[in-house]
């Protein structure tokens, strides 16, 4: 169980505010917005406020949900609804899970024995051999405004690229902005990076509590 502001966002669309405007009349900081955009608590102070500037009671800002404990995160993510990207390079599914908003970026294509994936700088590169050993096809999935842009990493979700299929190898985790399942992604590192049978398994806990 966990506390939800889904309704509090609503309210402020509903009241044509935004974040910002909210912290500008109740005088709290980026920081405890930042908790509340991720369901974590805060004080009552903080909630007091939020009511008596909105003009509202506590049940109009939040909400306790009851999250089923056998819900892993994989599927959570089968009953979540995809869509696709402009590029045909991935599929993204956008839900919550345990209180927290992640978006999957599953890739359209599949890897296989042949395929090795590189995290190369801020890009990550998708390498096609053939069993005769020379190269194949090489397409890139930088993390560019062409194919990302700002609207698809956000540092307030949890974000997971997923490589469909099963890659030979995936090279350069945990060296740039692309961090594998061991890993907490922290600073400069936000976005996870795994082949689809990781993914299967993967339940980050720790960015859940």
């Amino acid at each position: 169980m966990y506390l939800s502001y889904n309704k509090l966002w609503k309210l402020l669309i509903d009241k044509g505010m935004n974040k910002t405007d909210l912290c500008h009349i109740t005088g709290i900081s980026t920081r405890t917005m930042a908790k509340l955009s991720k369901n974590q608590s805060v004080t009552t102070d903080t909630l007091l406020s939020i009511c008596m500037a909105l003009r509202c009671d506590l049940s109009d800002i939040m909400e306790t949900v009851h999250d089923d404990p056998g819900t892993s995160l994989y599927d959570a993510f089968l009953k979540a609804e995809t869509v696709a990207d402009g590029d045909g390079i991935f599929n993204i599914s956008e839900f919550e899970h345990k209180g927290r908003r992640v978006k999957v970026f599953k890739t359209v294509s599949k890897a296989d024995r042949y395929t090795r994936i590189e995290c190369v700088g801020d890009g990550v590169v998708w390498k096609q051999f053939y069993p005769n050993g020379f190269p194949g096809s090489t397409y890139s999935l930088k993390t560019d405004q062409k194919l990302f842009g700002m609207n698809m990493y956000e540092k307030d979700a949890v974000n997971i690229v997923v490589i469909s299929g099963k890659a030979y190898d995936i090279r350069g985790l945990d060296e740039g902005p692309f961090v594998s399942s061991r890993r907490v992604p922290n600073g400069f590192s936000y976005v996870y990076l795994m082949s689809e049978p990781v993914f299967k398994l993967f339940d980050p806990i720790h960015e859940f509590e």
